[in-house]
């Protein structure tokens, strides 16, 4: 058996993480809470946010990638041709790295969407986007090799 087409430990975690930022992306990342008037209301008002509902490019971003990141699982598992896969393993490694830089800065700055700069709106960061970074952190990771592979060749 070829060994270049076994699926590798890499392909393996950056499938797992893929598989398991799609529910992650329902979860609920943003909470919004809004002081005594703030949006001209009486009392305080509370509402959460997801990455679909949070975002408005970033969340197509993580489902392509995760979506990318599964499907090159799957042919690595197929025992798909490394021809097949590298070009796959390319979009995963390069999308992951974007999208984990575009978490990170909305891990520091809050969308305007969830939480505009009003005073008296507060908005906290929930267990969704904690691991929704760390699954995009893992997938971006395990995918690196790809661009060395690809780089070899």
């Amino acid at each position: 058996m070829d060994k270049s087409s076994r699926l590798g430990v890499g392909e393996l975690v950056a499938g797992a993480s893929g598989l398991l930022l799609l529910p992650v992306m329902f979860f609920d990342w943003y909470e919004v809470e809004s002081g005594e008037g703030a949006l001209g209301f009486g009392g305080q008002e509370l509402f959460e946010a997801n990455a679909w509902q949070a975002f408005g490019i970033i969340d197509l971003l993580l489902f392509l990638v995760a979506a990318a990141a599964i499907a090159r699982a799957v042919l690595g598992a197929t025992r798909a041709a490394p021809a097949v896969r590298a070009p796959l393993g390319l979009a995963v490694a390069g999308g992951g790295a974007l999208a984990l830089l575009l978490l990170v800065f909305r891990f520091l700055a809050v969308p305007d969407s969830v939480a505009p700069d009003v005073e008296g709106i507060d908005a906290d960061r929930q267990l969704g986007l904690y691991l929704g970074v760390l699954l995009t952190a893992a997938l971006a990771g395990a995918s690196a090799p790809a661009l060395l592979q690809f780089r070899r060749r």
